[in-house]
């Protein structure tokens, strides 16, 4: 393989990974089992930042992720709703929208910006985890134009479906920042390198 498609992503605490695979399980539809999400190759994500990489430079990203994820702490996020609609599969998907907070936009923007020339729109289908039709390669390849800077809108997918009966707010903390290569779906499907974020605890004893 000589590139990866990658989801550059926040993976939520423990306590929210295992909340949102409870609630993929009661999403209903007739494509709900196209996405069933786990902690071994359907991780639940906050995407960052989505594109190609070489896999010559996929080191280098690496060493950049690992100065970044030193520059933040891990966030406290917040969802109050659901967001619905149809990927480039025709599937109709939910997700919890979480919403925008400055360290959340910021970390979204540096990783966008210090990673431009490294993490690209220039990639294939069997750029994937597992081989995709070209049909699903358009938000991958527009996803700096589409989804980034002021149009970014964090989110974590839950599924592929309607769900319903959610319990609102839902608050949690993303402690981890992670490289992922891509999946059906978009999911994040093997994760290839992860880092947990400094917490407020550590800050204190930083200071001590």
């Amino acid at each position: 393989m000589t590139r990866f498609a990658v989801d550059i992503a926040l993976l939520p605490s423990d306590e929210m990974t295992n909340t949102a695979i409870s609630m993929n399980k009661t999403v209903v539809g007739q494509n709900a089992n196209e996405m069933v999400l786990n902690t071994v190759d359907c991780l639940p994500h906050c995407t960052l930042a989505m594109g190609f990489i070489d896999s010559k430079d996929l080191e280098i990203v690496i060493d950049k992720l690992r100065t970044i994820s030193k520059r933040f702490n891990a966030p406290h996020l917040i969802s109050r709703k659901l967001d619905f609609g149809r990927m480039s599969s025709g599937y109709e998907v939910v997700a919890l929208n979480i919403e925008k907070m400055p360290e959340l936009q910021k970390l979204h923007e540096t990783i966008n910006n210090e990673l431009i020339g490294y993490v690209g729109p220039d990639g294939s289908g069997d750029d994937f985890y597992k081989p995709q039709d070209d049909k699903a390669l358009s938000y991958i390849k527009n996803f700096r134009a589409v989804a980034s800077f002021e149009k970014y809108n964090p989110h974590i997918t839950i599924g592929l479906g309607k769900l319903e009966n959610v319990e609102f707010p839902v608050k949690f903390t993303a402690d981890k920042l992670a490289l992922c290569h891509l999946g059906d779906n978009y999911t994040c499907a093997k994760l290839l390198w992860s880092e947990k974020l400094r917490q407020e605890i550590d800050l204190l004893r930083e200071n001590f």
